[in-house]
């Protein structure tokens, strides 16, 4: 298991607004949602901040229609199943301390993030525990 591995996780949108990077070199620099990958703190339950969550991304290329930062909003409380490629950003510093938070970087606790991601889906059941990440049927597609 490594960089590029593809990986599944079941986990929970932190607080936090997922939202659009402000223009990369990778995106060509473009501003606008459309045109840039969309950051999205995840954590292992429902209410954690941030600072307990890492980072996953949805890239513009090919992205769904209904990928955008308002709809991923739509998800707050709800068990997701996010599968995608395992990604080292060395670029940034973890920053998992809310009581010392480190400015300029992302609020999580690592650095490792799954990006892209290629899969969404939402637990169909009322808990975590219901839904098994090998039985299809307790998911629908985002």
């Amino acid at each position: 298991m490594g960089e590029g591995s593809r990986v599944r996780l079941v986990a929970f949108l932190s607080e936090g607004i997922p939202h659009p990077n402000t223009g990369e070199s990778v995106n060509c620099n473009l501003k606008g949602e459309p045109n840039n990958d969309l950051h999205i703190p995840i954590s292992e339950t429902a209410n954690a901040s941030e600072f307990e969550a890492i980072v996953v991304e949805m890239i513009p290329q090919d992205r769904p229609a209904n990928w955008t930062s308002s709809n991923v909003e739509t998800l707050r409380g709800k068990v997701l199943l996010i599968e995608g490629g395992l990604f080292y950003d060395n670029l940034h510093f973890p920053n998992g301390d809310p009581n010392n938070p480190l400015a300029g970087q992302p609020k999580r606790f690592s650095l490792w993030e799954i990006h892209p991601i290629t899969s969404v889906k939402v637990c169909k059941k009322a808990s975590v525990s219901q839904c098994d990440p090998k039985r299809s049927s307790d998911w629908t597609d985002f």
